[in-house]
């Protein structure tokens, strides 16, 4: 589950500005209350801006200095390279970056259905949120309208996001993160799909070295087991040994 911010990105200012300058949080729960008070630290403490203990991160300090005490736009370029890291806004940006005719409901049933957020979150939560990613240039949000643009694409991003989000509707996509998947992993490869088929042999046949990969272990049902999948498995199996790695398979193969 995500944290979403429950108020205005001016008003989460006065309160990191408070926490910057050490001042008591009871202010602040008096003027918009503690449940909004405690999801809004939950939110900074989402995106390393302060710890468990409310305090500023060396990130949280870096904004304050730009903001509060050189007044520079700056600030909002850590702001936005801190969102770009959490899971919420990279599931955001990776399924829906490219598509036209977006809207706030799209946002919102994307989440939902990655379970990201629960039923007691409604579409209009999401104001807040996406008017501080609008702010931070990750993506064009008409209040308006209600109808948005996706700005930042992870894929493009010379840093590598370390989570890759499949979608039915981008199916060329899927295939290329599987095998950068594939490729970034060291010693060992666990893959669970409770409907593994013989085609998921097909990018650990391409990609896997045993120069780096010692052991690979595959978890699957039922479902997609037949004689093909068995005779094509048992052949894939002695390739892996040749290239000395380890298949350590809970896959039924009887």
């Amino acid at each position: 589950m995500i944290n979403i911010p429950p108020i205005p990105w001016q008003t989460i200012e006065k309160i990191l500005y408070s926490i910057g300058k050490g001042t008591d949080k009871i202010n602040h729960e008096h003027s918009i209350g503690k449940e909004k008070l405690d999801a809004t630290l939950s939110f900074l403490q989402k995106i390393s801006f302060i710890t468990e203990n409310n305090e500023l991160t060396e990130t949280g300090k870096n904004f304050y200095t730009e903001l509060f005490v050189c007044n520079d736009e700056t600030a909002y370029s850590i702001l936005a390279d801190s969102l770009k890291k959490t899971e919420s806004v990279q599931i955001i940006c990776q399924i829906l970056w490219g598509r036209k005719n977006l809207l706030k409901n799209s946002i919102y049933n994307l989440l939902l259905v990655e379970r990201m957020i629960d039923e007691k979150i409604k579409e209009d939560d999401l104001g807040s949120f996406l008017s501080i990613l609008n702010k931070c240039k990750i993506l064009n949000y008409s209040k308006k309208f209600g109808t948005i643009e996706i700005l930042y694409n992870p894929k493009n991003n010379l840093e590598k996001p370390t989570t890759l989000f499949l979608s039915p509707d981008t199916p060329y996509s899927n295939i290329k993160a599987l095998h950068e998947t594939i490729r970034t992993c060291r010693r060992f490869l666990w893959w669970f799909d409770k409907h593994f088929s013989t085609k998921g042999l097909e990018p650990l046949s391409n990609e896997l070295n045993g120069n780096i990969i010692d052991n690979i272990r595959l978890l699957s049902g039922i479902a997609n087991i037949n004689d093909k999948f068995r005779n094509d498995f048992q052949r894939f199996d002695k390739e892996m040994l040749k290239r000395g790695i380890n298949r350590l398979s809970q896959i039924p193969l009887q």
